[in-house]
């Protein structure tokens, strides 16, 4: 029987847990994976590497070693670099990261490809590319120009033809995809005139990225309107999952839904009963599991030399099927797509 397949729109969910370790050993055929930190969505993603992995190799082959590097949230962009670093002194086969480091990270990530270590960003890009990082891909969930059209979408579709004041609230100005996502939809709502009403007054960012930073700063934009700082801002639109979630949190538990919504990218179950009681009436996500998957299974092909990551290369993903490498259109580097959004509401949520 099939687990999934491989369609326009991929439609893979899979709720489990995870139990993530550090492991100090590394050896040449050490198969690293560095999210952000440890959250629900990264821990799909890793679980989504290991059953590509048993997928690969049979029974009567010794697989390469999966470990997966977790950095602390607060120590995300350290904890990163270090991981990286750790990689090249131990030469491991390959590295698959999240980048939550910003430009910090290149020279490691390059470093690393100069010494012959597969180096595949995945959910988040390095922003240095090939030339600069040592991108050999980039496994994105999603075109990223979609993402700002999606937000675009929620925004109006929340607001209505009115329209009103929206904020963003994401992790850290250092995360490259939440960035580009927020640079897309800013260039939706110019050029789309349905969108003329919505209007943008702030980008903001937790002291720390934890569950009471998010929750503070949407609790701080509250009273915020009440007091008249922002009378019209009705809309927290947050392009992370942990922001959304914690902020719709705040929202639902202080009792604000009905003077300010949330939107943008959450994982369904850490929004379920904000979605259906209206905090956040609508967002989007991909199919994380299926992202991890596809992730292991591009850095097999790479480390192996089944492709080179260039261009219209046609690779086999296991049971997703078949993938094009196609050039990035925003960077200096390739990449991989996994599919299209799955957009929620209160009638899907689950």
């Amino acid at each position: 029987m099939k687990i999934f397949t491989k369609v326009k729109t991929v439609a893979l969910v899979v709720t489990a847990t995870v139990c993530l370790t550090r492991v100090k050993s590394a050896n040449t055929e050490n198969m690293v994976i560095i999210p952000k930190y440890n959250q629900d969505n990264f821990n799909q993603m890793i679980l989504g590497a290991k059953f590509a992995l048993r997928n690969i190799f049979n029974e009567n082959s010794e697989p390469p070693k999966l470990v997966p590097k977790i950095p602390e949230r607060l120590n995300s962009q350290s904890d990163q670099i270090k991981f990286v670093k750790d990689s090249i002194t131990n030469n491991s086969r390959s590295i698959m990261i999240s980048n939550n480091a910003g430009d910090e990270i290149n020279e490691h990530t390059l470093a690393a490809s100069e010494q012959g270590i597969t180096v595949v960003s995945f959910d988040s890009p390095l922003a240095g590319g090939k030339k600069n990082a040592g991108e050999d891909l980039f496994v994105a969930p999603v075109d990223f120009s979609k993402t700002g059209k999606e937000m675009a979408r929620m925004a109006y579709s929340i607001l209505g033809d009115d329209g009103g004041d929206f904020v963003f609230l994401y992790s850290s100005p250092d995360a490259t995809n939440q960035n580009a996502w927020v640079e897309e939809m800013r260039k939706e709502l110019k050029k789309n005139d349905t969108y003329s009403n919505i209007n943008e007054i702030g980008i903001f960012y937790p002291q720390n990225d934890d569950a009471d930073g998010y929750r503070n700063i949407a609790l701080e934009l509250v009273a915020g309107k009440e007091n008249g700082t922002y009378p019209t801002l009705d809309l927290i639109m947050a392009p992370t999952s942990s922001g959304s979630a914690n902020a719709a949190r705040a929202l639902l538990d202080a009792g604000k839904c009905d003077i300010m919504k949330v939107s943008g990218l959450s994982v369904p179950s850490e929004v379920l009963e904000a979605c259906e009681k209206g905090c956040e009436p609508e967002f989007i996500l991909w199919d994380n599991f299926a992202l991890g998957y596809l992730t292991l299974q591009a850095t097999h092909a790479l480390s192996t030399k089944k492709i080179s990551g260039v261009a219209d290369e046609v690779f086999s993903a296991g049971r997703l099927g078949d993938f094009t490498i196609e050039s990035d259109p925003s960077r200096d580097s390739s990449r991989v797509i996994l599919g299209d959004f799955r957009r929620y509401n209160a009638q899907n949520v689950e």
